[in-house]
């Protein structure tokens, strides 16, 4: 099974105990062959949180548990990554090919995919072996929802139909709490868009990445999911306007 949370809070020197938490994750790993925490950021961030009261798990908390970092970065760099990219694309260096693809790699727009790719594979590959694995970053709805969703596309088939596709983004996205109306820069905190990010794009992109490698598995193509970034984009439905269900009722997103 996967299981997602945000991160848990185990103070400045990771100390505290919650008795709770080390129940629920004893009860995951019994029923099945072991457990395996993926953590989604950089451990150097993950250790920075402990300061503003978060932190990762103490695996001398637990019974044989196994704790990864996926060492991919906030929504900051993922928002810096793309706005470098799209500085590149309109430049000149577009004509020169081996200038444009060195700079291409230096924006680490495509290092975020590698790495979603990368644990998604090694997660996907723990649970065909009948292991379950915990995915976190610091909230739980970015990079989380990345990574669970493209783990779920791996694995099922039904993910890879323009059915299953939808209820994915409405289970794992909409229902988990992924902020669009933050992340797609509609909204504002503190009148910022220092909350703007290109998360879902990069889950996008991602899937394209999949599509290349394996055509014949997914019952879309590269139109549907350019659809896709189109309405997320443009805000043109309900969808991707708003930051949690709360808002989105109170909206009736779906008559827009």
């Amino acid at each position: 099974t996967i299981w997602r949370s945000a991160q848990n809070k185990g103070g400045i020197m990771g100390s505290k105990k919650n008795d709770s938490d080390i129940n629920l994750i004893k009860t995951i790993k019994d029923m099945s062959k072991n457990l395996y925490i993926y953590d989604c950021r950089p451990k150097l961030n993950a250790m920075a949180n402990r300061l503003n009261g978060g932190g990762f798990e103490n695996t001398s908390h637990y019974d044989n548990m196994d704790l990864t970092f996926c060492e991919i970065e906030n929504i900051h760099k993922a928002r810096s990554a793309i706005n470098s990219l799209y500085s590149l694309c309109l430049s000149n260096k577009i004509n020169e090919n081996y200038k444009f693809w060195n700079s291409v790699d230096s924006t680490g727009w495509f290092t975020f995919i590698y790495l979603l790719l990368k644990n998604a594979d090694l997660i996907s590959k723990l649970l065909l072996e009948g292991n379950s694995v915990l995915i976190h970053c610091s909230d739980g709805w970015d990079r989380t929802s990345q990574l669970s969703s493209l783990c779920q596309i791996l694995l099922d088939p039904f993910y890879r139909t323009i059915n299953g596709f939808a209820i994915l983004v409405e289970k794992d996205w909409l229902s988990f709490g992924h902020q669009f109306g933050l992340r797609n820069g509609i909204t504002k905190k503190n009148g910022s868009d220092d909350q703007s990010s290109p998360i879902f794009l990069q889950f996008l992109d991602a899937v394209r990445q999949l599509q290349l490698q394996y055509p014949n598995s997914f019952e879309f193509n590269e139109q549907f999911l350019l659809f896709l970034a189109k309405v997320h984009n443009l805000n043109l439905y309900g969808t991707f306007m708003f930051n949690n269900d709360k808002e989105r009722k109170a909206m009736k997103a779906k008559d827009l």
